[in-house]
């Protein structure tokens, strides 16, 4: 039995083909969906049943993906059906009990190879590992070795070379409009990049002046609306909604009218639906004002976060807002705080070093110029 993509059908349709043994007619079965519910629906052809001590991945991919999009949370379960058969054919498809750890190493090595970090690798490992437990704990399957992961060591990332507070009031001075008040949200308030693009009329209380955050994994957490303007601003998201004509926003043709409550406050005026992404418009923006650093969506995030430490705001408080489960994520900040604070240090240095080299040579100075009046003195005796 095989599957592969249909040859003139298009993306999405499969051809499942199924042998009877040499030189006799085989059947073929057009399926139209993912590679994993192809692959689902092959092992169903199969008959192969649940308690077989012979279940490889793919026969159990698409009773996982049909458990995940019940019970993990929705990008999760899209990405492990975006990306768990890529996985298991580089491991390879054999029976769960034969897997061993000289398997998953040779995919770490592939991985590394084709130029993916080592987070990268953890991350897809980690959604095999969900296979396997799944399997195991859901299936009553035989115990199978499960793949190790990189350390936290291994996995460290460099330093973030994090925006100074000047530098994002330089990044927002070239912003305007929906965009402007995004980048404040990760800026000010240390929203995520998802949090942001896809709030909500019901998560803004304007006159309570917060904002009701829904969070990873489906957590809740209250942040303050920080500023006049941003106030301003989420004001006008709740009471404008631009109209969409051929894929532009004309402005003196904004409706201007309470949104209702399940309505996106940030609506791209291409697609009328909330923005996936603008990191474009930020590195535009960053470019304009001058930063060569690498700027991305979550580095504002890291660099609010910073700034607040170095404002004074108490860890825990800032812990809240972050929405971090674990104090020590809020910690990470105060060691990037201490890092801004070396290098304003050492600007600070290198301005008394260079006070001090000008008072220096003004003193020399005027040393020469005395010994010359001298000797004209004793010249005129």
């Amino acid at each position: 039995m095989a599957i592969r993509k249909h040859p003139t059908k298009g993306h999405g349709w499969w051809q499942i083909v199924i042998s009877h043994g040499r030189n006799k007619p085989q059947d073929v079965y057009l399926y139209q969906g993912s590679e994993a519910e192809a692959r689902a629906y092959e092992a169903d052809l199969r008959g192969v049943p649940v308690e077989s001590t012979d279940q490889r991945p793919f026969d159990i991919l698409g009773r996982y993906l049909s458990w995940a999009h019940l019970h993990r949370a929705a990008r999760t379960a899209t990405d492990s059906e975006s990306t768990l058969p890529g996985i298991i054919e580089t491991i390879g498809n054999k029976p769960l009990p034969l897997l061993r750890q000289a398997d998953y190493n040779r995919y770490k090595a592939k991985r590394l190879e084709d130029g993916v970090c080592k987070q990268t690798v953890n991350i897809e490992l980690t959604r095999f590992r969900s296979l396997l437990r799944f399997a195991i704990d859901e299936l009553g399957l035989q115990p199978c070795e499960l793949p190790k992961l990189y350390t936290k060591k291994q996995t460290a990332p460099p330093p973030k070379m994090i925006l100074t507070p000047q530098e994002i009031s330089r990044v927002l001075a070239q912003l305007h409009g929906d965009k402007k008040t995004i980048i404040i949200l990760y800026a000010w308030c240390g929203l995520r990049r998802n949090e942001a693009l896809t709030l909500q009329r019901k998560h803004i209380d304007l006159e309570s002046g917060i904002i009701n955050v829904p969070g990873k994994g489906g957590k809740h957490r209250i942040v303050p609306i920080i500023g006049d303007e941003l106030l301003q601003r989420l004001l006008e998201a709740c009471t404008h909604y631009p109209k969409i004509k051929r894929g532009k926003q004309v402005d003196q043709n904004d409706e201007i009218r309470p949104k209702k409550q399940d309505e996106y406050l940030f609506i791209c005026t291409r697609t009328g639906k909330p923005y996936l992404n603008i990191k474009k418009s930020l590195k535009m923006a960053a470019k304009r004002a001058g930063i060569t650093k690498p700027v991305w969506n979550h580095l504002l995030r890291h660099s609010g976060a910073t700034a607040a430490i170095s404002a004074g705001v108490n860890l825990r408080s800032l812990q809240t807002i972050l929405g971090h489960g674990d104090i020590r994520m809020t910690e990470i900040y105060t060691h990037l705080s201490a890092d801004m604070l070396k290098v304003e240090g050492a600007k600070m240095a290198a301005f008394h070093e260079a006070v001090k080299q000008t008072s220096e040579m003004s003193d020399s100075n005027t040393a020469q110029n005395g010994k010359v009046i001298q000797l004209h003195k004793i010249h005129r005796r």
